[in-house]
């Protein structure tokens, strides 16, 4: 759609916006200028295209800050405002709030009914609506010493994430009460199974509040292909589907989740997520990825907690072989530590930064994510070096050595001013000219706000149920609320209070009634999807496509060839592009690529599966076939339109490599 021309746009509504984000307008103004926004739609589209202008000039001033453009307020609902209509109420805020949070990053708040701070800054407190589930630790509880911090931001749409809090309408749900996700009163960590239920209880409460359904529950083989390309990393061999499928006693799907969770696959597939999330795919000068890999693997299969690997991964010294753990920065310390300091901060914590370097956050900026914070962050990576070590056969190996190099970090602000800062983060500053990385660890896992549980929490959530409660999942902050703030608080919540549990993570996870549903949407809750670029409310379990890593293992296991490490990663990097950015990036050929689709077609990896499978299971019939291939039956209709091929010599082994080629066996159901 078109910008609005000026003679379009009525003079005095024009003036009002000018003078909103020119800090001129008054409250009585600000009243004003709202209720015309909100009311009429030719307004709205005006207030936005001007905003539009108004942040893209200050964005390149270099001026744009949390407080540089103050945001309009939802007005309080007085008792004499008009009940909307269910259907509709939280639509209306929700493509408002999407718009300009689009258009220029302004965030709405719900203004407090007592005297609160200046316009655009909301004062919120972090307990929920009187009816709103809760899930936090019970008050007086051995784990209530690990308390959430004062959330910045509210609830955006409280009708997706707890009751209002007048009484509910006639016939509506009644908020259910809801046992605490971390611990029970006596002050014990609750078990998986009881914590899944308040997760389930908080997405069911979303769901009523939104009358939006969730999809019934997966087929067997559907929830069995996913649960083990999640676990495990790729699809179940023909000989597990079959072993699942004809196992009729209760609970199989919680005995097959055991299974897998205490599987060395499981550590194994969790290890190659979390090195490519670290160092990439592709090659790195002085970079041991497998090394790096096998010790992750280690550290999962062992379940260490992850405040101990995460501390790791930042603190370690010592050369790539011995210590597999200093790849990590082995692989970003280069260009000023640039990328160790927006790689740290965007895999181990979930914030973008690497903008940060320049200029404040355009959304987040001020004392949360300033460009002196920034510097402030890469101040505690000064005096790391990559050298070369000499080893014994005479091979020389990429070594991580901490130089005691003291005194401050200087940059250069937006103004050309040079500008001095020493490491900082948390508000306390280090001044020690050594131990500095160790430090920073320290000082990530005791702040309050809890970044690397919160960050890696969200990544699990969005591992299994195929988006985060923040998406992206690197974005967290006060300008991107989560979709049920209160599932992430109290999720984080127990993780800390688990130690940083991963098997006590993604058993509590996989327990809810969320990661049973089919990925399949209903005309009910079609609405419901992760790329219309709205807050989710999790009514199904959303597909996603496989990775590289996936398909290629998914291929050997359908046909029944072992796992090959080594020729997988000769595999993935045809599909590698590097970048040279200041994260050290690189780019994947996504699925829909005509080259990746067309290695898949006619490339050695289909083939040799193709043939293997045949050698070791020639199919008998489509049940066969489907059930190797799919890990499900055929449908009626499959069934009606393929028989053919079973009487065609070659036909069923022709329909294996259709479907190992389809877009069925492409995704994660």
């Amino acid at each position: 759609m078109n910008p609005l021309s000026p003679a379009d746009i009525p003079k005095e509504l024009a003036d009002a916006v000018h003078a909103l984000h020119e800090g001129r307008l008054d409250e009585a103004g600000l009243a004003e200028l709202e209720a015309r926004v909100l009311g009429d739609p030719a307004a709205m589209r005006a207030y936005l295209d001007l905003t539009a202008v108004h942040g893209t000039l200050s964005y390149a001033a270099g001026t744009l800050s949390s407080t540089a453009l103050p945001a309009l307020t939802l007005a309080e609902k007085t008792p004499e405002s008009p009940e909307p209509a269910k259907t509709a109420r939280w639509r209306t805020p929700l493509t408002l709030a999407a718009s300009l949070a689009l258009l220029c990053g302004l965030t709405f708040f719900l203004r407090p009914a007592d005297d609160g701070p200046p316009a655009g800054v909301a004062a919120v407190a972090p307990q929920p609506a009187p009816d709103e589930p809760t899930l936090s630790p019970a008050p007086g509880a051995a784990v209530a010493d690990v308390e959430p911090p004062a959330r910045p931001t509210p609830e955006l749409f409280p009708e997706l994430h707890g009751a209002p809090a007048t009484d509910p309408a006639p016939g509506a749900p009644a908020a259910p009460t809801t046992p605490a996700v971390a611990s029970r009163d006596d002050g014990k960590v609750v078990p998986p199974e009881e914590a899944a239920a308040a997760i389930d209880a908080a997405l069911a409460h979303g769901w009523a509040e939104a009358e939006v359904p969730p999809s019934p529950e997966a087929d067997p083989g559907e929830w069995l292909r996913r649960a083990w390309l999640d676990l495990a990393g790729h699809a179940p061999p023909p000989d597990q589907v079959a072993r699942f499928l004809n196992d009729d006693r209760p609970g199989r799907r919680q005995r097959e989740l055991n299974r897998l969770l205490s599987g060395e696959r499981f550590a194994s597939h969790l290890a190659e997520r979390w090195t490519t999330a670290l160092v990439g795919r592709a090659p790195r000068p002085g970079v041991d990825r497998a090394g790096l890999r096998a010790h992750l693997a280690d550290q999962f299969e062992r379940n260490v907690g992850w405040d101990l690997v995460a501390a790791e991964l930042i603190a370690a010294t010592g050369d790539v072989r011995q210590s597999p753990a200093t790849n990590f920065l082995v692989a970003h310390v280069n260009n000023q530590a640039v990328p160790a300091t927006a790689v740290t901060a965007r895999v181990l914590l979930g914030t973008r930064v690497q903008c940060m370097q320049c200029h404040d956050h355009p959304h987040n900026g001020g004392e949360e994510w300033s460009q002196e914070r920034f510097w402030e962050l890469n101040a505690f990576f000064k005096g790391a070096d990559v050298v070369q070590r000499p080893t014994a056969d005479g091979d020389r190996v990429a070594a991580l050595e901490s130089r005691a190099e003291g005194g401050p970090t200087f940059f250069e602000d937006r103004r050309g001013v040079m500008q001095a800062t020493f490491p900082k983060y948390a508000g306390e500053t280090v001044e020690a000219a050594d131990g500095r990385r160790e430090k920073l660890a320290e000082l990530l896992l005791s702040d309050d706000r809890r970044l690397p549980a919160k960050a890696f929490v969200n990544r699990a959530w969005a591992h299994l149920f195929g988006a985060g409660l923040v998406n992206p999942v690197d974005d967290l902050g006060p300008h991107n609320p989560p979709s049920y703030p209160a599932v992430l608080e109290s999720l984080t919540d127990r993780f800390v209070a688990t130690g940083y549990d991963v098997q006590d993570l993604y058993a509590t996870l996989t327990a809810t009634r969320l990661y049973s549903l089919s990925g399949a949407a209903t005309e009910e809750n079609a609405v419901d999807d992760p790329a219309a670029g709205v807050p989710l409310l999790f009514t199904r379990c959303y597909p996603k496509p496989l990775t590289v890593e996936q398909t290629f293992d998914s291929l050997a296991a359908v046909s029944g060839r072992p796992l090959d490490l080594r020729a997988r990663d000769a595999w993935v990097a045809g599909f590698v592009r590097p970048q040279a950015n200041d994260e050290n990036g690189e780019d994947l050929a996504p699925v829909t690529d005509i080259p990746r689709a067309l290695a898949l077609m006619n490339g050695e990896a289909l083939s040799a599966a193709v043939a293997a499978a045949s050698k070791n299971q020639r199919p008998k019939d489509l049940d066969d076939v489907f059930l190797s291939a799919l890990s499900r039956r055929p449908t009626p209709r499959e069934r009606r339109r393929l028989a053919p091929l079973v009487r065609v010599d070659g036909g069923l082994e022709d329909l294996r490599w259709a479907l190992l080629n389809s877009g069925e066996f492409a995704t994660v159901p």
